[in-house]
Parts: C-alpha cells; structure tokens; sequence
C-alpha cells in the first residue's frame, strides 16, 4: 500500500470514526427521547387506565340513572292512572253534589211551604182553642144557669110558692 493510499485510508478511518461518533452521540440522543416518550406513554397509559375506571364507573352510574328513570316512569304511570281514577271519583261527586243541591233545594222550598202551612195550621188552632174556651165557658155558664134555676125550683117547690 502506498503512503497515499495510507493516508486516504486513515483519513476515511477518521471520517467513519468522526461519523460513528455523531451516530453514536445521535442513537443516545434518540435513547434519552425514547426514554422520554416512554415514560410519556406510560404516563399516557396509566392515565387512560384512570380515565377507563372512571369511564366505567359513569358507565354503571348511567345504567343505574337509567334504571331509576324506569322505576320513576312506572310510578309516574301509576300516579297518573290513580289521578284519572280520582278525577273520575271528583266527576262522579260534583254530579252527586249538583243532585243534592237540587234535592236541597226541593226540600228546603217544601219545608218553607210546610212552615207557611204550620203558621196557618196554628192560627186555625188558636181559632178553635178560643172557640172551645168559649163553648167550655158558655157550657159552664149553662150548667151554672141550669143548676141554680133548679136550685130555685127546688126551693120553691119546697116552700111551696
């Protein structure tokens, strides 16, 4: 081998020494950025895990939520069947309430006749409770009359006049 030779072979020795080098110095630079992403993505992992539980336990509050809004239709329709039977019930009362109201006031113009009725009914009795005073008395006074007439015509006829 010639010097030149020589010299051009250490000169490329050096240039892939200088090369292996800035690849060397560039493979730990990607080691310190793969270092890096991983612990990135570990973090990341870790995270999604997190947000995975915490994606489950919505999961089971929705389904627990959705349950409940189930149970709350049901009563509602329960409650809303039991309203139509109560407005029905309160249908049927005012219809009752309207027919005792008419009857009431059947019954209260009756008793109104009755009391005009009453009032005359004891007008005509006080009429003949003063009558029946006076035919008592006059019967009385008759008797009396009667009494003492014969009083007298016994007294008479006694003395002889």
């Amino acid at each position: 081998m010639t010097p030149e030779q020589e010299n051009s072979l250490i000169s490329s020795v050096a240039e892939l020494r200088d090369v292996f080098v800035d690849l060397d110095d560039r493979v730990r630079e990607m080691d310190g950025r793969v270092q890096n992403l991983d612990s990135r993505v570990q973090n990341l992992d870790s995270r999604v895990q997190n947000l995975d539980s915490r994606v489950q336990n919505l999961d089971d509050r929705v389904r627990d939520l959705d349950d409940r809004v189930r149970d709350l239709g049901a009563r509602v329709a329960g409650v809303d069947a039991r309203v139509e039977r109560l407005d029905a019930k309160v249908e049927q009362l005012d219809h009752n309430q309207q027919i005792i109201l008419s009857q009431l006031q059947r019954v209260s113009s009756d008793l109104e006749g009755l009391k005009q009725e009453t009032a005359l009914t004891n007008t005509r009795v006080e009429a003949y409770q003063k009558a029946s005073n006076q035919v008592v008395n006059l019967a009385f006074t008759l008797v009396g009359s009667a009494t003492v007439a014969l009083v007298i015509l016994a007294v008479r006829t006694a003395t002889g006049n």
